[in-house]
């Protein structure tokens, strides 16, 4: 077991690895997020896909833990975002929700009504640090959409895992989900 659960995190590293640079290579446009810190100038970086307390975006199609102004608090995919709204689900997939006796459902938010994001430190496991976005401002962005989900076979190829990414305080690892649990692998940062 703890051999396949090796190999699972060595390919998922070397897909990871593989992916941040394409971040982004399809086609179609959508709408991210851009939060800047109120007072600071904002640097664009290469992959905006890492956090910075002075900007980063929210992207379609990554995981988050938000918490909004109704005290309603999530850690889903955001699956779209308009020019008004985001649409984000309740957990990552049914088998999260029923572990957790949610149901699994889409929510719709005015992207206005987000108070705080908290993101986890993978360096100190389990610590958490919210950020109060009541302190960014919010720009809406077309851009080109980040579509990448990483499809990861199990050494004794008897399982399949879907591995999306999420955003950390030490930039993006991907998660994926077994038996309901979930699980992060490598945060990839390209330095603030």
């Amino acid at each position: 077991m703890i051999n396949m659960t090796r190999q699972i995190i060595i390919t998922i590293f070397v897909l990871l690895v593989w992916t941040v640079p394409t971040i982004g290579q399809t086609d179609s446009s959508c709408f991210a997020i851009k939060m800047v810190k109120n007072g600071e100038k904002f640097k664009e970086r290469k992959h905006m896909n890492t956090f910075s307390k002075k900007g980063f975006y929210i992207y379609k199609n990554y995981f988050y833990n938000l918490d909004f102004t109704d005290s309603v608090k999530v850690f889903g995919k955001i699956i779209d975002i308009t020019n008004d709204s985001l649409y984000i689900t309740t957990s990552f997939n049914d088998s999260t929700a029923k572990q957790r006796n949610i149901k699994y459902d889409t929510l719709k938010y005015s992207i206005r009504q987000i108070r705080s994001l908290e993101l986890i430190t993978e360096d100190i496991y389990g610590f958490t640090r919210n950020i109060d976005l009541k302190n960014y401002s919010l720009q809406l962005v077309k851009m080109i959409c980040c579509n990448e989900i990483a499809h990861v076979i199990s050494s004794d190829k008897q399982k399949t895992f879907d591995c999306y990414p999420y955003l950390t305080n030490n930039g993006v690892a991907f998660i994926y989900e077994n038996g309901g649990l979930i699980w992060t692998v490598g945060a990839m940062d390209d330095g603030k």
